[in-house]
């Protein structure tokens, strides 16, 4: 489905921009990791700069895949899927490079 509203050429200059943001996006990422990787190796726990103060700890994440402990003690599909809800819907939008025209 396509909205008539928006032109071609605007569609067009729409998707090189984003484009472009994300590969910025991608490079300061990159950047990102290589600081944060850095300050962690220094094994402080909290590291003044001249305008920021950076706080490195460390922590675990912990998840229960109830559904699985469900199976096991044998809960029906179908009383997992009284319990078991669907958030709403959202897009998606991926960016990739033009193939070659051929």
């Amino acid at each position: 489905m396509t909205n008539p509203t928006f032109t071609t050429e605007e569609l067009t200059a729409a998707v090189d921009e984003l484009a472009q943001i994300k590969a910025r996006i991608s490079d300061l990422t990159q950047r990102e990791g290589i600081y944060k990787a850095f300050l962690i190796a220094s094994e402080r726990t909290a590291i003044e700069g001249t305008l920021h103060r950076v706080t490195v700890s460390q922590q675990e994440r912990t998840s229960t895949d109830w559904q699985a402990i469900a199976e096991k003690l044998g809960a029906s599909r179908q009383l997992i899927a009284a319990h078991t809800t669907t958030g709403a819907p959202f897009f998606t939008v991926r960016v990739s490079a033009r193939k070659a025209a051929q």
